[in-house]
């Protein structure tokens, strides 16, 4: 047994000669190299989970704010509402709006690492808020403002101050997300002199002209997806207690056509002379219409949040009307839909 060990013991030593005369084979990684997993030079560790609260103070029937302390290493933040699509943000707050009254959210918030080889996201860390009682309409002398549920299209800021704890999405122009758009240079921009349908002095409304051109149209354009998709709300019933509001101006005879939109269906009224259904005195002075939500639905339309584009509609558009005869121009203001 002894010699044949002997035996065996030099073909090893021949064996290992020759593998080291020859290409060395590949040798198993040595612990703790760079870049290797277990290197504790790279060990990758989560970012603070935040602490969000809400600032008491800024508890609406329909908003909050919820602020947290910045998270070191973090270069911005997810949030999500109840669940819902998480939204960023570079700052450590966010204002929560279009919300409902008497509603308790949760508002979770994740920090979002500025270098993933060192740090990790953070953990979701959450809260949770009830949203005030809604306002039991207003003190105005205008009944239309002393509702809820606004969906604005024009307002002016005197009057808006008196309703935005009601207002549930606001589609005004401000040529960054909302828009009126002139179709074809058919309209210009009328004088705004005088005082608007509130009375409020330095508040502007809209005027425009006929540019002579064989017709034309204007339309109030809004690109924000989350405010447009709230008009489902009004769906839901169906238009019921619902009113499209609108103030208008006007001497010449003619109809006008009103147009909204839900990107599948486009209904019109046609707004005539104060002798006809919807309709108002053609004197140079402000006048009031209201139009039941009902009407419109009745022909058709029905906001369907799964079928508004990304990046938006029309809301509601003003064109010709169907007389034949075409205005020389034309004031409007306040015009929105809301709940009596």
């Amino acid at each position: 047994m002894k010699k044949i060990f002997s035996i065996l013991s030099v073909a090893m030593l021949a064996m290992a000669f020759v593998a080291c005369e020859g290409e060395t084979p590949d040798a198993p990684n040595k612990p703790n190299e760079p870049n290797e997993p277990n290197d504790p030079t790279t060990e990758v560790t989560a970012l603070a989970t935040p602490a969000p609260a809400v600032d008491e103070a800024t508890i609406t029937s329909n908003s909050f704010t919820v602020a947290w302390p910045a998270v070191s290493g973090a270069i911005g933040y997810k949030y999500a509402v109840n669940d819902g699509t998480p939204s960023s943000v570079a700052i450590n707050s966010v204002e929560i709006t279009g919300l409902t009254a008497e509603t308790t959210y949760t508002v979770k918030v994740q920090a979002l690492s500025g270098d993933t080889t060192k740090n990790s996201d953070s953990e979701w860390g959450s809260c949770t808020v009830t949203t005030a009682a809604a306002a039991q309409g207003g003190t105005s002398d205008f009944a239309c403002l002393n509702g809820s549920n606004y969906y604005l299209i024009t307002l002016d800021a005197t009057s808006y101050e008196s309703i935005k704890d009601r207002v549930k999405a606001d589609y005004r122009p401000n040529d960054t997300t909302n828009f009126l758009y002139v179709w074809d240079y058919t309209l210009v921009g009328g004088t705004t002199a005088g005082l608007g349908y509130y009375g409020n002095a330095g508040e502007e409304w809209v005027s425009l002209v006929y540019n002579n051109v064989g017709w034309f149209g204007a339309g109030f354009f809004s690109s924000q997806k989350a405010e447009l998709d709230k008009l489902a709300e009004i769906a839901a019933v169906n238009g019921e207690g619902y009113y499209l509001h609108m103030a208008w101006m006007a001497q010449h005879s003619s109809t006008y056509t009103v147009r909204l939109y839900d990107n599948s269906v486009e209904v019109d009224i046609q707004v005539g002379d104060e002798n006809a259904e919807y309709g108002f005195k053609r004197d140079g002075e402000w006048h009031e219409l209201e139009v039941p939500m009902t009407v419109f639905f009745q022909k058709g339309l029905y906001y369907r949040a799964e079928n508004i584009p990304a990046d938006g509609m029309n809301v509601l558009a003003i064109v010709q009307g169907t007389s034949g005869a075409l205005a020389p121009g034309f004031d409007i203001d306040a015009f929105f839909i809301y709940k009596k």
